[in-house]
């Protein structure tokens, strides 16, 4: 499992310490606004990048709805209409949202909202992420793009990384390892779209110091009814 400190170190490494997005090109601009897409919603790997089978699950232009407007962004609402266990035929699906985070040098939503306004073309229905050829990010391209960047960067870290217990599930994991201790088991399944909470149960599982907490609750509780 990758924890928040690791999942935080994954982000900082591939950013490569650029921190003026009029200095990313095309490309790593979309990579970038692909990781911190899949960190903040939680959402898989098959959503910015298709896999062998195709693009069936990648996020497209017209799954996208701004609050209040493009332009001046606060909230993007995420709708993903089919998942690894939503099929696209049965037409149940599934709903994210990213805030504006006015507080972060990196905003996941304007950095989706810049690779927007640099790749849209006019067609709703094209997918978000894109190859160098204009088709759907493959998963291939996905992974040896951010295998690369955490190449060249995580010596520039203080901390040693160990490369390999990275990859574009981490993001997920990051996402869920994050949220778990701050929220209940049933509110992280519905933000992970899990089919049940004890898919979440791993993410949530107490640590002492909540455990002794917990007898702070209780002695409360027993002093107001004395």
């Amino acid at each position: 499992m990758i924890s928040f400190v690791g999942s935080r170190s994954l982000l900082y490494i591939v950013l490569n310490f650029v921190f003026d997005l009029s200095l990313l090109d095309l490309f790593r601009l979309r990579d970038i606004a692909s990781y911190f897409l899949l960190y903040f919603c939680g959402v898989r790997i098959g959503h910015v990048a298709g896999s062998a089978s195709g693009p069936s699950h990648c996020i497209r232009y017209e799954d996208l709805h701004w609050e209040p407007s493009f332009e001046a962004p606060e909230r993007v609402y995420l709708c993903f209409r089919s998942t690894k266990t939503r099929p696209r035929a049965a037409d149940t699906p599934y709903w994210s949202a990213i805030n504006r985070q006015a507080g972060m040098r990196w905003c996941p939503l304007l950095l989706l909202q810049q690779h927007i306004k640099r790749t849209y073309k006019g067609v709703p229905g094209d997918c978000i992420f894109q190859s160098v050829r204009g088709g759907p990010l493959p998963r291939s391209t996905f992974t040896s793009s951010l295998r690369r960047r955490l190449t060249a960067a995580a010596p520039l870290l203080d901390t040693p990384v160990d490369l390999s217990k990275f990859s574009g599930t981490s993001f997920r994991k990051g996402f869920l390892t994050t949220l778990g201790p701050m929220v209940p088991s049933h509110r992280l399944a519905d933000a992970a779209d899990h089919s049940s909470v004890e898919s979440s149960r791993i993410y949530t599982v107490d640590s002492l110091k909540m455990r002794a907490a917990n007898s702070d609750l209780v002695a409360t509780a027993f002093v107001a009814r004395m």
